[in-house]
């Protein structure tokens, strides 16, 4: 696993999650492959797709926790103006600010899965 580090830049901050994980690589690559399957993402695009703002801010709101506790920074940047405009229950926006998201997390899963 020498080259995680490396095959991390540009997605997540690898020293401030590792340290997370109390000092563990191998614990930090297990959690980043549960991040790959889980569902958050798929949910926060079907809630939108059926205009469901409540089921869309849940899901945003956990993939940004996910996210930031992976150290996935741009992720989780991206995801906070999905958040706060679903927050307040408004689709139409969360949509307006959703491409940075989709690029980011693309980008981050591309990556997880090459791991």
């Amino acid at each position: 696993m020498a080259n995680i580090k490396e095959a991390l830049a540009g997605v997540a901050d690898y020293d401030a999650a590792v340290e997370r994980f109390m000092g563990s690589e191998a614990m930090y690559v297990r959690f980043l492959g549960k991040f790959v399957n889980d569902e958050s993402y798929g949910k926060l695009v079907a809630a939108m797709d059926a205009g469901d703002a409540k089921a869309a801010f849940e899901a945003a709101h956990t993939l940004k926790g996910t996210s930031a506790t992976l150290e996935l920074t741009d992720v989780a940047r991206a995801t906070g103006p999905v958040v706060e405009s679903l927050r307040a229950g408004d689709v139409e926006a969360a949509r307006t600010v959703f491409p940075p998201l989709k690029s980011a997390y693309d980008q981050a899963i591309e990556v997880l899965r090459a791991l």
